[in-house]
């Protein structure tokens, strides 16, 4: 059963950058109260507030599904002149016309253009090569899988004015609302952020603080900064009081005070402060500041 999913976007003065297909990139505000996701599981209202980004699927829209119906109808056609207009208008459009090209189509001569096509299609379009149909909204708390409803976009840039893009010209939106702020205490235990990335997506990390990791021994023996001290922690391959990370339920990978990396798939970030090596609990906490951009 199909349903939908209001998700409220009021917008208060965040920025958003836009990514086009083609790989252009867009920075300016949406200017929309919300969206619809027309989803299989029920219908949520999600604060803009809480969304990270939007990664949108290769579908077209009716009207461009009408034309792609027919050009795919055309690449089996006696006329070799609408043939190779068919051919070349449906490379053009990309990966959303994929799965009409998959068929079942009515001759062998349709088959065989079809699978031109999408070889042509996977050429020219290398850099989002895919064929996901659904729309993926990542929030601060989990994932919504769907198709966003509206077709058309309203874009508010200072340097190009007002702009009103189509839904299907876009790849991802995300939002920069700037940094998010994480506190994270020396406990030993994973804690999920209000930040989840997306798959390919830049992110950086700073951490600042002491953690005292054998308060037994009297205040200020053996305070570590994000780093961590110079011994692997109890049941950990990490120095311990360092700062660790993970992304869903990928490998965990050293923080300490600053970096930057690249994610490989999407998820929630997980941070976490090494336990002591000696067995002990820690005591203190550090302030995290975490951003991410698309690339």
């Amino acid at each position: 059963m199909k349903a939908i999913v209001l998700v409220a976007s009021l917008l208060l003065g965040n920025s958003n950058v836009v990514r086009f297909s083609d790989g252009s990139v867009v920075h300016g505000k949406i200017q929309i109260q919300n969206i619809e996701v027309e989803t299989a599981y029920g219908k949520l209202t999600v604060p803009w507030t809480d969304v990270q980004q939007i990664t949108f699927g290769n579908r077209p829209d009716s009207k461009t599904a009408l034309l792609i119906e027919k050009y795919v109808k055309n690449l089996g056609t006696s006329n070799y002149g609408e043939r190779d207009a068919a051919h070349k208008a449906l490379v053009e459009l990309g990966p959303m016309c994929v799965r009409s090209l998959l068929g079942p189509h009515q001759d062998a001569e349709t088959e065989k253009r079809a699978s031109m096509v999408i070889a042509a299609i996977k050429e020219r379009w290398a850099s989002r090569w895919d064929a996901v149909a659904h729309d993926t909204i990542e929030t601060s708390t989990f994932s919504i899988m769907g198709k966003v409803s509206l077709e058309t976009w309203t874009i508010e840039s200072s340097a190009l004015g007002s702009m009103k893009v189509e839904r299907q010209s876009m790849s991802w939106l995300g939002c920069r609302s700037g940094e998010t702020l994480v506190t994270v205490m020396a406990d030993g235990k994973w804690v999920q952020t209000k930040v989840s990335v997306g798959k390919d997506a830049s992110v950086s990390v700073k951490a600042e603080g002491q953690v005292d990791i054998r308060p037994q021994q009297g205040p200020s023996t053996y305070l570590v900064s994000p780093k961590g001290y110079n011994a692997v922690g109890t049941g950990s391959s990490f120095m311990g009081g360092a700062l660790i990370g993970k992304v869903g339920a990928g490998d965990p990978f050293v923080i300490g005070e600053s970096t930057e990396f690249t994610t490989r798939h999407s998820g929630p970030l997980f941070l976490m402060i090494v336990p002591s090596p000696w067995n002990c609990h820690s005591s203190g906490s550090y302030n995290v500041k975490i951003r991410q951009e698309r690339r």
